[in-house]
């Protein structure tokens, strides 16, 4: 990342909860976003550059169980919003904990 500094990172299967800080698991020059599962499995993030303008996005309680994180980042200007989403799809056999 220290080489190409990315605007915006999504991560699947981060593999982390609420036992590690953001500042274990967010490099410096960052800020994260996380949707926790547990250490043995699962979990997404986003990672956004510090310089830039972000907000995260509410999720609907219809999705509470979706492994999903949504923040927009001001771009252009400030005019433009990117809307970043980064979801895991869980495997089929464990879609049963997922509410419609």
């Amino acid at each position: 990342m220290r080489i190409n500094n990315p605007a915006v990172v999504g991560l699947c299967e981060t593999h982390i909860d609420s036992d590690f800080p953001d500042e274990l698991v967010c490099p410096s020059g960052y800020c994260i976003f996380r949707k926790d599962r547990n250490k043995f499995g699962g979990g997404v993030a986003a990672l956004i550059r510090n310089d830039l303008s972000v907000s995260e996005v509410t999720v609907p309680k219809d999705y509470c169980n979706v492994e999903l994180c949504c923040v927009d980042v001001k771009v252009g200007g400030n005019t433009d919003i990117l809307r970043v989403i980064v979801y895991y799809r869980c495997q089929v056999r464990h879609w049963h904990w997922i509410r419609h």
